[in-house]
């Protein structure tokens, strides 16, 4: 029967060169402990399933190092299953929906990626969706109804998904709850600029869309209400009526110029010279 209340076991393990976290794990369960309960599989920092708290501090067990009286405990912000077992249903389960919205995408042909977009593909593409920075974010942690997390939002921008299906996703789950306190990104193992390369481009293609969305109503409404577009018409006279503006006022500023200097214009002239005397 499992205890309601938490506690912390104290457990003495003989120490080897660069032991880590996870290496300590596996000796207190084969050795101490059989009935204690962890995630890890590849001890290599691939598969993102090891992550607890170390100190205080969200980290993989499988790259983390061990120190002297260090505290181990389960990750911030997840309920408990057992021991340093979390349930991290509410995450995935958000994260593989992404996955579908992929499927349904009608249009399969291949893309051509610009080389900031590939740079950004590429950036994204190194999540192994550990949930460390879920894990640090406050945002989600006050929350995570309301703002799926940056794992969320790293695995979004890199899918292959139709704009506006990304931009009604990236709405709907909270991308501007994001306050960049940057704690995500001091925690991810995989060092990826996540503000930069996830919240940034995703709210530049929501305020795209939205320009685009607004366009189409007007050309909506002008269809509909058979209102004619003088585009056309502005861009062929707007350059003659900018020159003759700005003729208009050189010819403004150096009158007043010459008020200035003494030299007051009286009435209307042609040619000549009109410094105010009578040239009779």
């Amino acid at each position: 029967m499992l205890s309601e209340l938490p506690r912390y076991e104290a457990y003495r393990v003989p120490y080897q060169s660069k032991m880590g976290v996870l290496s300590v794990l596996q000796y207190i369960q084969e050795t101490l402990d059989s009935s204690l309960a962890f995630r890890g599989e590849c001890k290599g920092g691939r598969c993102g399933t090891c992550g607890v708290m170390v100190n205080g501090k969200q980290a993989l067990a499988c790259l983390e190092p061990i120190k002297d009286g260090s505290t181990i405990e389960p990750l911030l912000g997840f309920p408990i299953l057992k021991d340093l077992v979390v349930n991290r249903d509410y995450v995935d389960e958000r994260i593989a929906s992404i996955g579908d919205l992929a499927l349904r995408r009608v249009d399969h042909r291949a893309r051509v990626l610009s080389k900031p977009k590939l740079e950004q593909w590429h950036e994204v593409s190194k999540c192994i969706n550990c949930l460390l920075c879920v894990s640090a974010c406050p945002e989600a942690l006050a929350d995570w109804q309301r703002f799926a997390g940056a794992s969320f939002f790293v695995r979004l921008s890199g899918a292959d998904l139709d704009s506006r299906c990304r931009v009604q996703v990236a709405q709907k789950e909270g991308v501007y709850k994001c306050v960049p306190w940057f704690k995500c990104e001091k925690v991810c193992p995989a060092h990826i600029q996540i503000v930069a390369h996830a919240f940034h481009p995703l709210r530049a293609e929501i305020a795209k869309e939205t320009d685009i969305w607004k366009r189409g109503i007007a050309r909506r409404i002008r269809y509909y209400f058979e209102i004619p577009d003088y585009t056309s018409w502005f861009s062929q006279r707007v350059f003659k009526i900018s020159l003759k503006l700005l003729g208009a006022l050189h010819c403004r500023g150096r009158r007043i110029v010459r008020i200035k200097a003494g030299e007051p214009v009286f009435g209307r002239y042609e040619g000549g010279r009109n410094d105010g005397r009578n040239n009779d």
